[in-house]
């Protein structure tokens, strides 16, 4: 967060931030229009480029795990972060958790042809946007998808690399522990998590 404070443009020292903050417009009461589009599509931007642009920013690969209780307005922080990639001319591919990996798997696993051209739809833009991940238990089938979807993104280089940026309401360990997972599946989680945290810093 301490690196971020520059990106979002609140100041670098202790009495800038404290004093600019204090000019931030507020959608609501608990909704600080700290995500309003300029701010966040700035954050998105340096995000994309790899902080190459923005010294100060330092993350890992470019992916982002933006997490919080509901009502922090993850999506939305999302959604105008990811206009900062449009604006360097990337491409974003937003998907939700449940419909993407919950609703749609099910019936693709049964069609290995249909399942891998999902897949490539869901892996053909530079960033893959998973929003509200963790909401609702995924089945088994759900969570071996999801393991060799994130381990594309995981393995992805140069020209071919992909971004992950999630927004999810905690924790990828406590997301995907253990104890979130079926018996026969647990030992999805080590490997899950570990790629998740190599590839993405949490906001």
């Amino acid at each position: 967060w301490d690196d971020m404070k520059p990106v979002l443009g609140l100041g670098k020292t202790p009495q800038q931030i404290k004093r600019n903050i204090k000019e931030i417009p507020w959608y609501g009461e608990h909704d600080p229009k700290l995500w309003h589009e300029p701010t966040m599509a700035g954050f998105g931007a340096a995000v994309f480029d790899g902080g190459r642009k923005e010294k100060t920013l330092k993350l890992k690969d470019e992916g982002i795990w933006i997490w919080g209780k509901t009502g922090v307005c993850k999506s939305r922080a999302a959604s105008r972060a990811s206009e900062g990639v449009h604006r360097l001319r990337g491409t974003v591919r937003w998907v939700s958790y449940a419909d993407a990996l919950r609703g749609n798997v099910e019936a693709l696993m049964n069609d290995p042809p249909t399942r891998r051209q999902y897949m490539a739809h869901l892996l053909g833009e530079n960033v893959l946007m998973i929003d509200d991940v963790g909401k609702g238990k995924l089945s088994e089938t759900g969570i071996e998808f999801l393991f060799n979807l994130i381990d594309k993104v995981y393995m992805s280089t140069g020209k071919e690399r992909i971004r992950l940026w999630v927004t999810a309401n905690d924790k990828p360990d406590n997301v995907f522990g253990a104890s979130q997972m079926p018996d026969n599946m647990k030992h999805y989680s080590e490997p899950l998590v570990r790629r998740i945290r190599e590839i993405t810093t949490e906001v």
